[in-house]
This record gives C-alpha cells, sequence and structure tokens, in this order.
C-alpha cells in the first residue's frame, strides 16, 4: 500500500503563484510622510469637533464654561495620551495574533511613529483591513463609551482629547486601506514598518521572497505617485488652522491656508515634472 502526504501549508505564507505588484512605504517620500503628518493634524481637530458635538448632544459636556486643570488632571491627560497611542498599536497586534501572526512592536524614527508588524506573514486582504482599522473603530468606541459614562467633568475633555488622538493617528491607516481595497479579495498583504507590500495571483512566484526577512528586500515595483497639489492643500489647512486661531478667524485662516497650500502644490508639482524629465534623459 503506497501513502502519499500532502504538505501541510504553513500559516501566513504566500501561495506560489503570487507575484508582487506593489511596495508601499509611508517613509519613502519626504512629500508622502508630510502629507500624512499634515493630514493627522487636520483630522485630530474635525475629529476633535466631532467628539465635542458628540458629547454636548449627549449632555456630558456643558455648551458655556470652560474646564480649569489641575497639575493632577494634566498629568492624567498626559498619561492618557501615552496610553492611547500604545493601545493604538497593541490593538492592531492583537488583530494580527488572532489572524494567527505573531506581531513585533517599535519605533519609526524616521517618522516618529509606533509600529505593529508581523514580518512575513501574507494576510488576506479583507483580513489585513480589519487589522488596519480595528484600532479606529475599537478605541473610538471605547472614548464615545467613556463620555457617556462621565457626567461633564475635565474625565469627559480626557475621553475627547483620546479619541481625537487615536482617530487622527489612524490617518496613516485610512489611506492604507484606501490603498488595499484597490486590489481583489484574493489578494495577499504583507506589512512592514511603514507600509506594505501587495501580492496578487495568477503569476510567477517572487524571487525576492525566498529571502528569510522580507522587509529587507526592495520590489522592482514602482509605487504611485501622490497628487502634489492633494498634499499642498493638507500641508495649507494645517497652516490655516493655526492662522485662524492667531487670527481668531478660522474663516480667513483657512481661506489663506487653501490659498499657500494650492500654492505649495503647484510648486511641488512642478518640481516633480521636472525631476521626471531629468531623469528620462
Amino acid at each position: 500500500m503506497i501513502t502519499t502526504s500532502v504538505p501541510t501549508p504553513v500559516a501566513g505564507a504566500l501561495p506560489e503563484a503570487y507575484h508582487e505588484v506593489l511596495y508601499w512605504k509611508i517613509t519613502e517620500k519626504p512629500s508622502r510622510l508630510i502629507f500624512v503628518q499634515a493630514l493627522a493634524l487636520v483630522s485630530f481637530f474635525l475629529f476633535g469637533l466631532l467628539f465635542v458635538s458628540l458629547a454636548i448632544s449627549l449632555g456630558k459636556l456643558p455648551t458655556s464654561g470652560s474646564f480649569t486643570l489641575s497639575w493632577r488632571e494634566s498629568g492624567v491627560l498626559l498619561i492618557g495620551i501615552v496610553l492611547t497611542l500604545v493601545v493604538h498599536e497593541l490593538t492592531h497586534g492583537l488583530v494580527m495574533r488572532l489572524a494567527g501572526a505573531t506581531p513585533r512592536y517599535g519605533i519609526v524614527w524616521k517618522g516618529l511613529m509606533l509600529s505593529a508588524t508581523s514580518p512575513g506573514y501574507a494576510y488576506q486582504r479583507n483580513t489585513y483591513v480589519g487589522i488596519l482599522l480595528a484600532p479606529f473603530v475599537l478605541i473610538s468606541a471605547l472614548a464615545v463609551l467613556g463620555i457617556w459614562l462621565v457626567p461633564g467633568s475635565p474625565w469627559t475633555a480626557l475621553f475627547i482629547m483620546c479619541g481625537a488622538l487615536n482617530a487622527s493617528g489612524a490617518s496613516g491607516d485610512l489611506w492604507m486601506t484606501q490603498i488595499v481595497l484597490r486590489y481583489p479579495r484574493t489578494a495577499r498583504m504583507l506589512d512592514e514598518r511603514d507600509g506594505l507590500r501587495v501580492f496578487v495571483p495568477n503569476g510567477p512566484p517572487s524571487a525576492r521572497m525566498r529571502s528569510n526577512d522580507p522587509m529587507d528586500q526592495e520590489s522592482k515595483r514602482q509605487p504611485a505617485k501622490e497628487n502634489q497639489m492633494s498634499v499642498g492643500i493638507a500641508i495649507g489647512v494645517a497652516v490655516g488652522l493655526a492662522l485662524g486661531v492667531a487670527l481668531n478667524n478660522l474663516a480667513i485662516g483657512l481661506a489663506l491656508g487653501v490659498a499657500i497650500g494650492a500654492a505649495i502644490g503647484t510648486s511641488l508639482d512642478q518640481k516633480r515634472k521636472h525631476r521626471d524629465i531629468a531623469n528620462r534623459e
């Protein structure tokens, strides 16, 4: 009697009939990193207004007056901010572990970002989307619950601050989500400390995946170029918010910021065109 053994697929292994189509790194270009940081800054104010409005609508925040924070309460707020950043990455790691991977945590010094990653583990597209969105959804829900459970007090301000910080900190996750969703459900995603790699079926396996650590490899596929105008506008909106606060007129500040952003975007776009022409020559 002859028996044959069928090799058991290793969890998280990249299927052989897949090839790499994208290698995207948030720290690869200064303009990309600036865009995400500017987007996070703008999102912080927007989500802050959203959480404040929610607290007022729930009757948990006075519509007039102001809070004063003691040294003790300021310390609690600072601890809450640090814990929010840490729990954000731990949530990524928890969902990675539930998917079968072993997360690693660290700091991306180039972008001053905390990271949770799982080198070499290939996720299905929808699983990876869940990993990206988990902190945004879960911690935002906890912030709303906290606002609901406490009366109008500095504790409410703590949950508002932590909720806005977490949501704005998910700007990079949301951006990566819209990139991932461009690919079919059969695609596989390899997470990296500062980006991701995308593999799709119906092609030869990537020879680059033979390395023990795929994070050390580089793809021949060049990532798509960002819209330089959107980068400039994001920077401009951030500048506009600062001007609005300084001038005590948010409308004028944003108008000036958009104008500044458009000028920056135009300049960046022209520089990229000149660089592309020089590279072709």
